[in-house]
Formats: structure tokens, sequence, C-alpha cells
């Protein structure tokens, strides 16, 4: 970072110009976030971290795979009751996780992987086809694919 840029961003957390900075100046320069530390349960400000965690699972399946069809059986596949075609179309809160290391590692903690899983299943022990459809909008994915489900 140069002097320069360092002085830009010192200015503007300072807009009254004081040389030094308050928390009111950190509150005013950051009021558009929400961060919640889910650790602590600390509310740091308005920015929608929910909605953020949601979006970056989204953004992270809509990259990784072609269709609703081959997400979903990559998720499947690894559910512990997976055995075959003849298997439950099902995905296991465990599956769930390992997917999501293996797609994002090291993105979600333990505590948002679960706060993820209870925001698409509505707190389930499996997760259907359609909910996964569902929590995906299927925006991304052609309309071929919403006529298999």
């Amino acid at each position: 970072m140069t002097e320069n840029l360092l002085l830009n961003i010192y200015s503007s957390l300072d807009p009254h110009k004081k040389g030094y900075l308050t928390f009111t100046d950190w509150e005013i320069a950051f009021s558009n976030f929400n961060f919640w530390e889910f650790s602590k349960g600390i509310f740091l400000g308005s920015y929608n971290w929910n909605k953020q965690l949601l979006v970056e699972l989204q953004n992270g399946i809509y990259t990784n795979f072609s269709s609703i069809e081959s997400a979903f059986d990559f998720f499947v596949k690894k559910s512990p009751e997976y055995f075959g075609d003849e298997s439950p179309k099902e995905i296991s809160l465990n599956a769930f996780k390992e997917c999501l290391e293996s797609l994002l590692p090291r993105r979600f903690s333990d505590f948002e992987m679960n706060f993820l899983w209870e925001k698409i299943t509505y707190k389930n022990s499996k997760m259907s086809k359609s909910e996964f459809a569902g929590f995906l909008n299927a925006n991304k994915f052609t309309k071929e694919d919403l006529k298999t489900l």
C-alpha cells in the first residue's frame, strides 16, 4: 500500500478531519455492513452475513457444475447411505459438510455449515432434490433441468 492510498483511506474514515479516529467514525464508515461474529454472537454492523453465506454457496455450486442434476448427484454420492443407483436420492448433513469442504476448502466454519443446512432444509435430517433445487433457484441452469424435478 502506498502512503497516498493510506492517507486517502484515513481521510475517508475521519470525515471531520480531527486527526484521530473514534468508535463513531468506524460505525459511520461501516454502517452499510452487518458483521456478525458467529462464534461470539457479537453484532458489528449491518451487512447481511447470512445472505452472503447462501450466495457464496450458490456461486460455488454454479461454478463447479453444469446442471442441478450433476450438482445434486455429487452431494448424494457423498452420503453414507449411498450404495449405487438404487440408493435413496437424499443428501445427509455429513455429506453436505464434506461436499462444502471439497468445493470451498476451509471457507465455512462448522457453525456456518450447520446454519446453511438449516436454512436450506428447514431443520430436516435429509435434503431432497426439490429442496436443493429450490435453494439454487435454478437461475443458472437450463429449463431442461427444471423438467426433471
